[in-house]
């Protein structure tokens, strides 16, 4: 394992493929390698995000290329604004200035990689000697495409782009979801990436063999064969001889979990009220009562002294509202809810951390063990001005 001098492990995990980005052999990253395998149609499913790491729904991201022929320039933008259809979401293509997806086709040749999310905002990628490294600078690669040239096919554009913006989008890799239904054959597999690519025991542990937790950090949706956050998968890599094809489209499952990352108004957009920060602090205690704090950071502008009301809906990992029935946190459809008002008292007012409290003995749960999520959304009388995407929590309410 290279040396953490400029990052620490916590923000090594942002990567796209973790340690892959210090491999020589990161093509890997799609398996391209691998045969291709039949991959037949299944149900509706989604995937694996990590919620510190996605944008705000309808957030401005900007991209700049480094490097690279007006060619390939072009195959990566077309492709990569492909996610703009289904995700609230806009990447503007900048010739020059500060950008927060910075792409490069010779930072690291035959290897393809991204930093995930909002980590491209603070860090950046470079080579060093025989390695590439992490550190921190919003002026650097964040994005590489090493093997793309002049006879590149469209596939492979499609397959390729997909993938790392569907990282920049902040999805992660979806053989590693906690839910994923099948065994790997190790010995195989290890002998593969270790004797075949050179990476070593910790990189195939990190990048294949782990799972992504059933923690605050992390959604893990129903396992789906079919996306494009999948690596393909040879038959003899399974004990069962389950194979996945090297996908190269969105599947039903990734359109679905990054239109809940990024939902889309179910009003006209407003332009002067913007999401800058959503996050939680959990189990603290607020008049005695032990709960969590869901704390926003927006601007609004052109509302001055109007009456505004933030609302936090919460419900179960499946999209089931949290039912009411004692009347103190609850919506008028009778669902569990936090509330807070507010009167921007500028033309131009800047929420910084507005914290809204919730018991949790309001989510009126019984004792147990469940996933959870928040969504956040602002009204003006009755009109929604702005909405957030979903966020995922665990909860332990003890049976004692």
């Amino acid at each position: 394992m290279p040396p953490l001098k400029y990052l620490s492990l916590t923000i090594l995990l942002f990567l796209l493929c973790s340690f892959g980005v210090y491999s020589q052999q990161i093509q890997t990253c799609l398996s391209d390698s691998l045969p291709k395998a039949q991959n037949p149609d299944t149900k509706l499913a989604q995937g694996v995000f990590r919620t510190s790491s996605k944008w705000l729904p309808g957030q401005k991201v900007y991209v700049r290329f480094l490097d690279g022929t007006p060619f390939l320039r072009s195959k990566v933008k077309y492709y990569a604004e492909t996610w703009e259809q289904f995700a609230n979401i806009d990447f503007v293509f900048v010739e020059t200035g500060k950008a927060d997806i910075r792409i490069s086709f010779q930072t690291e040749k035959g290897a393809s990689w991204s930093l995930v999310g909002k980590a491209s905002q603070q860090w950046s990628v470079r080579k060093r000697g025989g390695s590439s490294e992490t550190y921190e600078s919003a002026d650097g690669t964040s994005m590489n495409f090493g093997w793309f040239d002049a006879n590149t096919d469209d596939a492979e554009f499609r397959r390729t782009t997909l993938h790392e913006f569907g990282h920049a989008l902040g999805l992660l890799h979806e053989h590693q979801n906690a839910n994923r239904n099948f065994e790997w054959n190790k010995p195989v597999v290890l002998n593969y990436y270790m004797n075949e690519l050179g990476w070593s025991r910790e990189q195939v542990d990190s990048q294949i063999f782990q799972r992504y937790g059933n923690n605050t950090e992390y959604s893990n949706k129903a396992y789906d064969r079919l996306s494009i956050m999948h690596y393909g998968i040879d038959p003899s890599f399974t004990k069962s001889g389950f194979a996945v094809a090297r996908n190269s489209v969105l599947s039903a499952g990734d359109k679905a979990i990054i239109a809940e990352m990024y939902p889309f108004n179910n009003v006209k957009a407003n332009a002067d009220l913007s999401f800058k920060a959503i996050t939680a602090d959990f189990n603290i205690f607020k008049d005695e009562q032990k709960g969590m704090n869901v704390l926003l950071n927006f601007n609004i502008n052109q509302a001055y002294k109007e009456k505004h009301l933030v609302v936090v809906y919460f419900y179960k990992a499946d999209g089931t509202a949290l039912k009411d029935s004692n009347k103190k946190f609850y919506t008028v459809t009778g669902n569990v809810a936090a509330t807070r008002n507010i009167t921007p008292g500028f033309e131009r007012t800047v929420y910084k951390d507005l914290d809204i409290f919730i018991p949790y003995s309001e989510l009126e749960l019984p004792c147990g063990d469940y996933r959870l999520k928040y969504y956040v959304a602002i009204w003006k009388d009755k009109i929604n001005v702005a909405n957030s995407g979903y966020s995922y929590f665990t909860y332990r309410k003890p049976c004692n």
